[in-house]
């Protein structure tokens, strides 16, 4: 166990800020324990040191600072939300071929491919539908009773 007039003494020679290597080395002799509580306690004076009324003045400052911004992001984000959105510098000029022109036109494809299969898929449940009307609900297909028409060999 290091006394604290030795720890106090070896500790005016030492560099402001040392790493627990380094602490160490001053004081070989030390126990685990009280290097730790002495480390933790260097610790925790040095958020408490970032957490007085200073600091909370500094905090003040810097929401002060970003409210005006904060004001105008959250104004911009009210218009874009009800669509009156008009940006200050008006509607940029964009080149005829860029991405979003191409992101557009590939999202249209898209798009119409689904509305089509959409489409397919509700004639199919009309069919459905129609059929349980003629039949029921219950009936069972015998397609195996059907005669196919023979495949041709080729696949279109």
């Amino acid at each position: 166990w290091v006394g604290t007039k030795k720890a106090i003494a070896a500790l005016k020679t030492a560099p402001r800020m040392f790493s627990r290597e380094e602490f160490l080395k001053l004081f070989p002799g030390m126990v685990d324990q009280q290097a730790n509580i002495i480390i933790s306690d260097c610790l925790a004076a040095t958020q408490n040191i970032h957490a007085g009324p200073d600091q909370m003045k500094h905090t003040m400052r810097m929401a002060m600072a970003l409210k005006v911004a904060m004001d105008q992001v959250a104004e911009a984000v009210d218009e874009l939300d009800s669509g009156s959105y008009r940006p200050t510098d008006g509607v940029p000029e964009l080149k005829q071929e860029n991405w979003i022109n191409e992101i557009n036109k590939e999202m249209a494809s898209q798009n119409h491919a689904m509305m089509s299969l959409q489409w397919q898929l509700q004639q199919l449940n009309w069919q459905w539908q129609s059929l349980d009307m003629a039949h029921g609900k219950g009936t069972v297909f015998n397609v195996s009773a059907v005669d196919a028409p023979k495949a041709t060999g080729k696949i279109l």
